[in-house]
């Protein structure tokens, strides 16, 4: 009988091998699928992660552009305003007072014009200088340009 046991205790070994390599494999393939999974999901999420921070920096991108945009058609139109009211102060002066047959007479629809772009004009630069005012305090930098100027006299 020793001689049977001993060929059970064989195939329950080699039964118990046999399962325990199933079982490895098994677990393997289980562990290779679960980092299949967990890879599948890093990359969707990383891919997400960049795709909204792609959104952001061209939101960012864009804002700087319209922000440059407007402060370009911003000076523009100053500019343009500065230009056509100083055109037609010279009109007005030499044209309409003086009666120049060079230049051209304005209008009496364009002195109308031309005085309310006058007033625009005088109220920017009021408002202007209040800003300066405010932010520079031109009264205490003007009192030490005049103290300076007294010291260095004297």
């Amino acid at each position: 009988m020793p001689a049977l046991d001993a060929t059970l205790e064989q195939e329950n070994f080699q039964q118990q091998q046999a399962q325990q390599a199933y079982d490895f494999e098994t677990s393997q393939k289980a562990v290779q699928r679960q980092l299949r999974q967990i890879k599948r999901q890093t990359t969707t999420k990383a891919q997400q992660a960049s795709q909204e921070v792609f959104k952001k920096i061209a939101q960012k991108v864009a804002k700087q552009a319209a922000a440059r945009v407007t402060s370009w058609a911003a000076g523009a139109t100053l500019i343009g305003l500065l230009v056509t009211y100083l055109i037609w102060t010279i009109q007005a002066i030499v044209g309409n007072l003086m009666g120049s047959k060079w230049i051209p007479s304005l209008e009496w629809w364009e002195l109308i014009l031309w005085l309310l772009l006058g007033i625009i004009l005088l109220a920017i630069l009021f408002g202007l200088l209040a800003l300066l005012a405010i932010f520079l305090d031109p009264i205490s930098i003007g009192w030490e340009i005049t103290k300076e100027a007294l010291w260095s006299i004297f």
